[in-house]
């Protein structure tokens, strides 16, 4: 559920609450005046996919790396190339390439076996 922040407008009191979104538009009383509650919009906070972290192997010196593209211009900087392992993050040509020599390899074992 998201967090609402609420304004009085008599005493300018101001309360965050955690509301369902179909309520957030209900009248809402404060709780020291009674004056009516208005909404105050805030800024979304939205976390992103990567923590910047200090990293001791990109250069001579420890570095702190603020974001993935910030990583792969340090490793330029350094002459360093970013390896990935994972067979989805592969170019297609190497797939393809892999796929093909392992039908083959399939296709020795099964002459090898007629024989």
């Amino acid at each position: 559920m998201p967090l609402y922040s609420y304004e009085c407008s008599k005493c300018g009191l101001e309360i965050d609450e955690v509301r369902k979104m179909k309520d957030h538009a209900l009248e809402k009383k404060c709780s020291v005046c009674e004056g009516v509650l208005h909404q105050v919009l805030s800024l979304a906070n939205i976390a992103g996919d990567f923590e910047p972290y200090i990293d001791e192997n990109i250069g001579p010196e420890p570095v702190l790396v603020k974001s993935k593209r910030h990583r792969r211009e340090l490793m330029a900087q350094n002459g360093l190339v970013e390896v990935i392992q994972h067979k989805y993050h592969q170019p297609k040509w190497i797939r393809e390439r892999k796929q093909r020599r392992e039908w083959r390899q399939e296709e020795l074992r099964r002459q090898g076996r007629e024989r």
